[in-house]
């Protein structure tokens, strides 16, 4: 029927179409659960630990690490005194708010965001009117945000000393991954531009996904006239170029933060293109950019876009492709020999990094049927080396994350047992009248692990003292090689990487 084929779904739609029925599936089960708990006064969250030490809310759907929704829904069940004269912490309220309303407010410095909020308090306070909601970027944090905000005016205009506070205040980590690599390798360019160095509230913070991407794109504009480049690499890097990454970082901003985490190119891509959708232009495969669909890729867009970052990424960062080669020789080492990988962390944690391979078993379960099923299982003589490899800097990253996290709890309540906190990896929510010890003890943390001797050093000593536990104290032959009998019973030499 002729209606019928015009009602017909192209694959992007279809796409798009699940997309939101799943998002609406979700946010009513958030709801539902919501409307239970409303009437309970205090409740927990379970949480529960993986093998690196990384925190995980155990409950589906409303809890503190999920979708906007269920973050903006939650509040701290006890509240903290917040007083008026703290002028410190009512700015980190106002600083919050500006974050949560977006539109670029998050990248200016923290005195423009207080004074943008300052400048729009009669808005904030009448929120209802739907001017401000309807162009915030985060619109149900910024409604819990105006709640809060109006609890804090009303403190105000009635004269009182202090105002209770329930509202999780978030902080989130600048490219958390990096911040830790740059700390691994002392390496104060990439620091700086991950915010690691000093700054006041007049600066406005480093932008290292804009930075990176800017310097992709130059690179990609000086090439345009090369002449070896193909007509469709050409065409490619022409369409790139025309791009203005400052208004749309976030179409490069999962890529560049999967980097540290040996992100393949293949998942690279991936990453990207969710934030396209499929469709066809001229009976052409193309992807339309959701955020601009005036921004039009190609496959071969994505190949050059992702493989320009890591180019750029290491050519201003030199120390990261040195400490990428040192971890696959170590890999290598942990391959050939079968030894685990092992690293302490001053959490207390513990990690040994060994994968198996696995074998496939056929099983017949029923007598009377002549029917197989296959079971994959861990082989233990057998070494999945290519994931050794490619896990080790993501989990040895993660795990330090996660040991920041244990020390910064750790200090935390030891100011006072009854203090409000959670935590999302590397971003932490605390009442506004606490974020300035938060940001204290987080320092502190950072310093434990990376002060006291270099984690690296100790990294390396680690697997040098498992290796000649295993294979004996003669098995280095001097610092950089180590011998060992292979199974054919010969003596085989290794090369072993130079941390230096």
């Amino acid at each position: 029927h002729p209606l019928e084929e015009k009602l017909k779904l192209s694959k992007s739609e279809k796409q798009e179409l699940e997309s939101f029925n799943s998002k609406k599936t979700l946010e009513l089960e958030i709801i539902n659960l919501a409307s239970i708990f409303k009437h309970v006064s205090s409740f927990y969250f379970p949480v529960r630990l993986d093998y690196r030490g990384r925190i995980y809310a155990s409950p589906d759907y409303l809890n503190y690490q999920g979708i906007e929704l269920a973050k903006a829904l939650l509040k701290f069940s006890s509240g903290e005194k917040v007083y008026l004269a703290d002028d410190r912490s009512i700015n980190y309220l106002k600083i919050y708010g500006a974050n949560c309303f977006g539109n670029k407010l998050e990248k200016q410095s923290y005195k423009e965001r207080i004074e943008w909020i300052d400048k729009n308090i009669l808005e904030i306070v009448n929120f209802e009117n739907g001017n401000l909601i309807s162009k915030a970027e985060n619109k149900l944090l910024f409604i819990a945000f105006c709640f809060e905000f109006v609890k804090y005016q009303e403190s105000l205009n009635n004269k009182k000393e202090y105002f209770i506070s329930h509202l999780p205040i978030q902080l989130d980590a600048s490219c958390n991954g990096f911040q830790h690599l740059s700390l691994l390798l002392e390496d104060t360019t990439l620091g700086k531009q991950v915010n690691l160095t000093k700054s006041t509230w007049d600066d406005q913070p480093e932008d290292f996904y804009t930075f990176l991407t800017l310097k992709s794109k130059e690179l990609l504009e000086s090439n345009l006239n090369n002449k070896e480049l193909d007509s469709e690499t050409k065409e490619s890097f022409l369409r790139l170029s025309k791009i203005n990454y400052h208004n749309h970082r976030s179409l490069v901003k999962k890529t560049i933060m999967t980097i540290p985490y040996n992100a393949t190119l293949y998942s690279n891509i991936l990453n990207m293109k969710l934030e396209f959708n499929e469709t066809r232009l001229n009976k052409e495969k193309v992807y339309k950019y959701k955020k601009d669909n005036n921004i039009i890729f190609k496959d071969k867009d994505f190949q050059i876009i992702s493989k320009l970052l890591n180019i750029c990424l290491y050519n201003y960062f030199p120390k990261l492709s040195d400490l990428l080669s040192y971890f696959k020789e170590i890999a290598k080492i942990s391959n050939a020999t079968g030894i685990s990988i092992p690293w302490n962390l001053p959490s207390g944690l513990n990690v040994r990094q060994k994968f198996y391979g696995s074998k496939t078993i056929k099983l017949k379960p029923f007598i009377y049927t002549k029917d197989l099923i296959n079971l994959n299982i861990l082989d233990k003589t057998l070494f999945n080396s290519r994931k050794q490899y490619r896990a080790l800097m993501p989990n040895l990253v993660h795990s330090l994350d996660a040991a920041s996290l244990a020390l910064l709890i750790d200090n935390y309540f030891k100011e006072d047992k009854n203090m409000n906190f959670y935590a999302i990896h590397d971003c932490f929510a605390v009442t506004c009248n606490n974020v300035e010890l938060l940001k204290e003890l987080l320092k502190l943390s950072y310093y434990k692990i990376y002060s006291d001797e270099s984690f690296l050093k100790q990294f390396d000593n680690s697997f040098r003292k498992a290796i000649i536990t295993q294979l004996g104290e003669d098995s280095f032959i001097n610092n950089n090689q180590i011998q060992m009998i292979n199974s054919g019973n010969k003596t085989i030499i290794l090369n072993y990487p130079d941390l230096n």
